[in-house]
C-alpha cells in the first residue's frame, strides 16, 4: 500500500483498492470479486483501478446492489 497524501483543500475524487474496501467495510478480495462483476463502481485510470467517491457513495445509497451497473447510471 502507498501512503496517501493528503493536502488541505484538494477533494479526493477517486480512492485505491484499499481505501474503497477499507470504506466499505469489506476485504480487498471482495472488492475485486464485486468489481470483475461490474457490481462496484469503478473507473481505469491507465492500468489502474480507482473506485470514484461520489459513485461509490450513490451505490451505498442504494444499498449495495449486487447487480452490474447500468453504465447509463454512471453518467449522470
Amino acid at each position: 500500500m502507498s501512503e496517501v497524501i493528503e493536502r488541505p483543500g484538494v477533494p479526493r475524487l477517486l480512492l485505491e483498492p484499499w481505501e474503497a474496501a477499507e470504506s466499505l467495510g469489506i476485504s480487498v478480495s471482495k472488492l475485486e470479486k464485486w468489481t470483475s462483476k461490474g457490481y462496484v463502481p469503478s473507473v481505469k485510470v491507465d492500468s489502474m483501478r480507482r473506485y470514484p467517491v461520489d459513485r461509490l457513495r450513490s451505490w451505498v445509497n442504494r444499498g449495495c446492489p449486487l447487480e452490474p451497473q447500468d453504465p447509463a447510471e454512471e453518467k449522470e
